[in-house]
C-alpha cells in the first residue's frame, strides 16, 4: 500500500509540471499572414483579447496588461475599451512613407467615420491621459505621447519592418473588425 501511494505522489507532482505550462511563458510565432499575432500567455499580462482601436495607458484598478510583441516584449496597462474603436473604421488604406533614417516602407492609414472622427478628436491632445496605445488585432502596435489633438478623422502607422503580405493580412484583420 506504501508503494502505490508513493507511486501516486510522484505522479501528481509530475504531472503538475506538465510541458503544457512551460510553453505558456515562451514565446510564440507571429504570424500575420494567417491573422494569428500570437500572444504571451502568461498570468502577467495577455489573458484579454483586445480588439482594434485606439487605448488610453492607464494604470487604474480594473486596467488590462498587455505585452507587445512590436515593442520588445514591453507590457502596457491600457483601459479596457478604446476610445477610438474599429466599429468606427470608414476605410483603411495602405500607404507609403519615408522614414527618419532615409528608408521607405508601409504605413496602415485608418480613416475614421464621425463618430470615430469625433471620438479621436475629443481622445487626444487632452491633458487628461498621458499615453495610447494603438492595439491590432490584440497586439500593441504603439504607445505615444498624448500631446497632440487629431482633429481629421484619420490616422497613420507606420510598420517599416512588415512585409506587404503582412500589411494587407493587416489591412484585412481591420476590414473585418477584429
Amino acid at each position: 500500500m506504501f508503494k502505490v501511494t508513493c507511486l501516486l505522489v510522484v505522479l501528481l507532482v509530475a504531472c503538475n509540471h506538465s510541458p503544457v505550462e512551460r510553453d505558456r511563458t515562451e514565446k510564440k510565432e507571429v504570424s500575420l499572414d494567417s491573422l494569428s499575432f500570437g500572444s504571451l500567455l502568461t498570468n502577467e499580462a495577455d489573458s484579454v483579447y483586445l480588439r482594434t482601436g485606439l487605448y488610453y495607458v492607464s494604470h487604474e484598478k480594473g486596467a488590462v496588461r498587455k505585452r507587445s510583441l512590436y515593442l520588445g516584449s514591453q507590457i502596457f496597462s491600457l483601459s479596457p475599451t478604446p476610445f477610438v474603436s474599429v466599429d468606427n473604421v470608414r476605410d483603411v488604406q495602405i500607404g507609403q512613407a519615408k522614414y527618419d533614417d532615409g528608408t521607405e516602407g508601409p504605413t496602415l492609414i485608418l480613416n475614421f467615420d464621425q463618430k470615430g472622427a469625433w471620438d479621436l478628436e475629443h481622445g487626444t491632445g487632452d491633458g487628461i491621459h498621458d499615453s495610447i496605445a494603438v492595439v491590432i488585432v490584440g497586439n500593441v502596435y504603439y504607445a505615444y505621447k498624448n500631446e497632440n489633438k487629431y482633429n481629421l478623422g484619420r490616422v497613420e502607422y507606420g510598420f517599416n519592418r512588415f512585409t506587404n503580405e503582412q500589411m494587407l493580412a493587416m489591412k484585412h484583420a481591420v476590414i473585418m473588425k477584429k
